[in-house]
């Protein structure tokens, strides 16, 4: 039998209306089911197809923020808006919050700094090989049709050119986002991104610090800025 992640969660599951607190009593009941059956869902959860997409690369994201702002949200009726209905909107954003108090967001927009196609060949190689370098530079020959060769270098950079590669990928993920010329007012935007780094914690929390206290790019379209990492520990929040 081969299972889907879709035998566990339905589009329509996904967009249901729920509180901070409720939300994530729901996800991680889903994340448990993706670590009891992690090696029949391998290929779909690493490769983010399906709905493993809207599952890793949009409600994570929201579920490490609402771990965040739980108390100070409590009440907050949030919606997560799926890809097909998206598609239905002049105005895009991915999740819709339903609140009286006017200092919270009523939309927000989701972005992955990490995940382009570079990644996605990472991946592919972790597959086939077992194991990836997470910083190795990657190189492709050939296509899927002709025969894709993947490699990817073996040695790690030093931590400093690692953190300045992280903070660039953030920025360009906020420069995609403000390219936008129709977005919804009062909408938030939620950058997410791998804390894979192995850098000293002090060090690398004062480059992002500073590089985040600089920059106001994103304020053109976005009343609030949130960044959080993969492993949930790192989080900024600017407005």
């Amino acid at each position: 039998m081969n299972l889907m992640l879709e035998d566990y969660l339905t589009e329509t599951e996904l967009s249901q209306a729920r509180t901070p607190e409720e939300f994530i009593k729901w996800f991680e009941q889903k994340l448990a089911i993706t670590k009891d059956y992690r090696e029949e869902l391998k290929n779909q959860n690493i490769l983010h197809k399906g709905i493993a997409k809207n599952f890793y690369e949009e409600l994570f994201p929201l579920y490490h923020l609402l771990q965040r702002k739980q108390q100070e949200w409590q009440g907050v009726r949030i919606t997560y808006i799926p890809r097909n209905q998206k598609k239905q909107r002049t105005k895009s954003f991915d999740v819709r919050l339903e609140s009286s108090d006017e200092s919270i967001p009523k939309h927000i927009e989701i972005t992955q700094a990490d995940r382009d196609e570079e990644e996605h060949l990472r991946m592919l190689y972790f597959l086939e090989q077992g194991s990836v370098s997470t910083t190795g530079k990657v190189t492709k020959i050939g296509t899927k049709k002709t025969g894709l060769q993947i490699s990817v270098e073996d040695e790690v950079g030093e931590s400093s050119k690692s953190i300045a590669e992280k903070i660039d990928l953030i920025q360009k993920a906020i420069d995609r986002k403000t390219k936008v010329t129709q977005r919804p007012d009062m909408t938030a935007l939620l950058v997410y991104f791998d804390d894979y780094l192995k850098y000293p914690r002090g060090k690398g929390q004062n480059e992002l610090d500073a590089f985040l206290s600089e920059n106001e790019s994103w304020k053109k379209q976005y009343m609030r800025l949130f960044i959080v990492s993969a492993s949930g520990e790192l989080f900024w929040e600017k407005s």
